[in-house]
């Protein structure tokens, strides 16, 4: 399935359809235990959206016993702050059954469209509206109101999409010291200019460096299976690209 994020100068109108899409377009569903949050879904579905570059969401991460699933806000809702900070994780929890429930982000893409594998059916979550990402690994629930990884710590994740960057725009890459390669998937601030200058402000491990380059065709970041991702001291996130 192929949907527009559209572009952001088309204003509110488009901004409302997103936030309450035709009822054709999915199953609305309010789960209403830890069983229903957790299992993966079975209406999984490849969904394209285009000019995301700079596009907001946000995710929570539902945390089980032994189970850790993620549902994401992107092509459904850009989680504005009047409704995302009047979510409620700690009630979310109790409602469901849950061990905790962690709010992510919000986060904004930095790449120019992304092809993820999402639920058809989206689910009503407080007041906003999430679809089915990913699963990840039990011994990343951590504790409090983060997820366990630390920064530049490289983990495994099940994680299947393609995230495409433009021609001309800007890809923004950590290299590691073994000379691995990470590409930047989603900031977690508003995507503009001064990202290009991340690295001055970045607390980088040693033998760790951060650039920017412009790819002179569209390129292509295709994850399937067990990737390695990592976040950097501010959040952003990255996913390997290439191992030296």
């Amino acid at each position: 399935m192929k949907t527009n994020a559209y572009p952001h100068a088309l204003g509110a109108l488009a901004a409302l359809l997103l936030m309450f899409p035709a009822p054709a377009f999915a199953a609305l569903a309010v789960p209403f235990s830890s069983a229903e949050v957790l299992k993966r879904p079975v209406d999984i579905r490849d969904v394209t959206i285009e000019y995301t570059r700079g596009l907001r969401y946000a995710g929570l991460a539902m945390i089980g016993n032994d189970t850790v699933a993620i549902y994401n806000t992107t092509g459904v809702s850009e989680a504005p702050d009047i409704l995302w900070d009047a979510l409620d994780a700690s009630h979310l929890k109790d409602q469901l059954g849950l061990k905790r429930v962690v709010k992510l982000g919000p986060h904004w893409w930095v790449s120019d469209s992304v092809e993820l594998k999402l639920s058809k059916t989206v689910y009503k979550l407080g007041d906003l509206r999430f679809r089915w990402m990913a699963s990840v690994p039990p011994h990343l629930a951590g504790r409090g109101d983060e997820l366990a990884a630390q920064s530049y710590q490289v983990f495994e994740v099940t994680k299947r999409g393609t995230w495409t960057y433009a021609k001309g725009k800007p890809v923004y890459e950590l290299v590691s010291p073994k000379g691995d390669t990470y590409i930047m998937q989603s900031s977690s601030r508003p995507v503009d200019a001064s990202l290009a200058k991340l690295g001055d402000h970045l607390k980088l491990p040693t033998g760790w460096t951060f650039h920017t380059r412009t790819p002179a065709r569209d390129y292509s970041l295709a994850c399937s299976g067990k990737v390695k991702v990592l976040f950097d001291d501010q959040r952003n996130v990255y996913c390997l690209a290439s191992t030296n």
